[in-house]
């Protein structure tokens, strides 16, 4: 049976199928930083930001061009902001400190640049088991075609604001599809109903930006009066 979980596992086995990723960590990046010399008073602050933000972001992607795969953490507080790269053996950690405003745009830059896909939006709204009604067949017919095409990268973006998980760290929810024809998003979000909604978009950095601002404003609101800051 296809469910929008199983659609969103198929988007993102590039990714799965290299494991659980490890722990990004801010301390032990810092640590490689000094010994190297590296480590100036802006990653400090970027280090002190990653580990006390109330926005948690979380990055791992593939690229055909890119022998390794990319594993990020980013973070923001009510002032500021900071993007940690994990480092190879042959290439160190890098932090990038900000302001506020610049936690996507950093996020983003981690991405390469490809025009969005010549495929329609689609939406299916999915029951609490996630299982596709019949009416959607033709948008699971777009879904799942975006998703057999020749991939040429794969990114999976976490989203945690205040301790609640907006889009899933370790479960796919939140896609970023390059494919021959073009870049896509897909995105898995609880619906009114109490069922999961799939939807799919043709790629953009505004997309991806607009997705993860709203979801952040969402959850501050929802959260504040608990004293998330």
């Amino acid at each position: 049976m296809t469910t929008v979980y199983s659609l969103a596992q198929s988007a993102a086995k590039p990714l799965l199928d290299l494991g659980a990723p490890r722990h990004v960590d801010e301390h032990g990046a810092a640590r490689r930083l000094a010994r190297q010399g590296r480590l100036t008073e802006q990653g400090r602050r970027g280090v002190d930001t990653l580990g006390r933000g109330h926005i948690q972001l979380s990055v791992r992607a593939v690229f055909h061009h890119e022998p390794q795969p990319l594993l990020a953490r980013a973070a923001a507080d009510r002032e500021s902001s900071a993007v940690l790269v994990d480092g190879v053996p042959t290439r160190p950690p890098r932090i990038r400190y900000a302001e506020r405003a610049g936690l996507i745009p950093g996020v983003l830059a981690l991405l390469p640049q490809y025009t969005p896909g010549t495929s329609e939006f689609a939406m299916i709204h999915a029951d609490a088991q996630g299982s596709v009604p019949a009416e959607y067949a033709t948008e699971l017919t777009t879904v799942r075609d975006t998703i057999a095409r020749p991939r040429k990268g794969t990114a999976m973006i976490g989203l945690s604001v205040c301790g609640h998980a907006a889009y899933d760290h370790t479960r796919p929810s939140l896609l970023v599809l390059d494919n021959d024809d073009g870049r896509y998003v897909l995105g898995l979000l609880n619906n009114q109903h109490g069922g999961t909604t799939l939807l799919h978009h043709p790629g953009s950095n505004e997309v991806i930006s607009a997705w993860v601002t709203s979801a952040i404003s969402d959850y501050e609101a929802a959260y504040e009066a608990a004293g998330c800051s």
